[in-house]
């Protein structure tokens, strides 16, 4: 086998990841990735953009479209491209797959151009057959191989000959794997209408039960009802009578009243009588008590203006008691400043005498030597004149 070139291994290489990034986003648009989100619609609206989410889930309605026409009752999919069998498949068939390859076509170059968005989709919703998985990881390794052959020397091609059959054979197990997944796909998808049908006729027995109730809560709601009304008319005979003893008892009532009224005015125009007795002499006690209040006050003044006269007149005298105190104890602070020299004066006179003494036995003693030494000189004079 030849070695590719290297505009072909480059060539192989951008084909091969442009396979690669189409196969992931095929296998996530699946049915079961689609519907989570459709339940996440909302979430997912404020995370990316809107029109994309709108994309996907219109995607999703094809697809389960799409899939009514092409699954058979034992539950094996019908391929719409066979020729034999293109007569027996219906136009509506037809116009939703149209439909679906270009609503596949545009979400994965959508998907494609905005690669952020699809990571955070497949990491928040990710569920991938093994056999999908397996090719994708075949193609991954083709994506190597035919890397390393830009760099690999033809000495090597053999053993890279053999890891492509064994790529092959690889790719080969994932195919049917993703057949056999693609069984048990449809098995679910037949279980899941299964379960749908089932549900339906559990909501029609349901709404039969609960037409049933609803007929039997009318019944007794039109029972109570009667049951109120007799209630009601033999409660309104009852208010009547009670209502006309109740009016006889007003009557008499009122009667009482207007007695008590008129008695009771008697006792308030005497009531009357004394208050006003009662508040003129208070006036006259209010009258007494303001003139000795008045008295009281003058006193008080009096009394207050000679305390605060004797208060004065004490004040000086305090003062001037203080300031004699400051007098005396300044004179005995002289006294003691004096008594204080009289010492230190004693004290130099007496230091002054002791020296005047010891100058003057010091100053006789050299008075005494000089003596001496002259009446030795004298005496040396002489002896000197004897001798000649």
């Amino acid at each position: 086998m030849a070695r590719p070139t290297h505009v072909d291994s480059q060539r192989i290489i951008s084909l091969l990841e442009e396979m690669n990034q189409k196969l992931r986003i095929l296998s996530w648009l699946s049915e079961e990735n689609l519907e989570e989100v459709s339940y996440r619609q909302e979430e997912l609206s404020s995370i990316l953009d809107g029109d994309l989410v709108i994309s996907l889930i219109n995607h999703l309605r094809l697809m389960q479209a799409f899939n009514q026409y092409i699954t058979k009752s034992d539950g094996r999919l019908i391929d719409i491209h066979d020729i034999d069998i293109e007569n027996e498949i219906p136009e509506d068939a037809k116009t939703i797959g149209h439909h679906l390859e270009v609503s596949t076509s545009e979400v994965c170059r959508w998907l494609a151009k905005d690669p952020s968005s699809f990571e955070y989709l497949t990491k928040m919703i990710s569920r991938t057959s093994s056999g999908t998985r397996n090719f994708s990881e075949t193609t991954k390794d083709l994506q190597k191989l035919y890397l390393n052959k830009l760099m690999t020397p033809v000495e090597e091609e053999m053993n890279r000959e053999r890891e492509l059959q064994e790529i092959e054979e690889k790719l080969t197990k994932s195919k049917q794997e993703e057949s056999s997944w693609n069984d048990k796909l449809t098995n679910l998808r037949r279980q899941r209408e299964e379960g749908r049908e089932n549900r339906n006729k559990e909501i029609q027995k349901l709404k039969a039960e609960i037409e049933k109730i609803k007929k039997e809560t009318e019944d007794r709601i039109n029972g109570i009802n009667k049951t109120i009304q007799n209630r009601q008319k033999k409660s309104k005979q009852e208010y009547e009578s009670k209502f006309t003893s109740l009016a006889q008892q007003f009557e008499q009532l009122t009667k009482e009243v207007d007695d008590l009224r008129a008695a009771n005015k008697v006792k308030e125009d005497s009531l009357i009588g004394n208050k006003q007795k009662l508040m003129h002499r208070l006036g006259d006690n209010i009258k007494d008590y303001d003139r000795d209040m008045i008295d009281n006050q003058q006193q008080h003044e009096r009394e207050e203006k000679t305390f605060n006269e004797n208060k004065k007149a004490l004040e000086m005298i305090e003062d001037h008691i203080r300031q004699l105190r400051m007098e005396k104890k300044r004179m005995e602070e002289e006294e003691a400043k004096e008594a204080l020299k009289r010492k230190n004066f004693d004290a130099l006179m007496s230091q002054k005498n002791t020296a005047s003494e010891y100058i003057s036995a010091h100053w006789k003693g050299y008075k005494s030597r000089l003596d001496y030494e002259k009446l030795k000189k004298s005496k040396k004079k002489r002896r000197g004149k004897k001798g000649k």
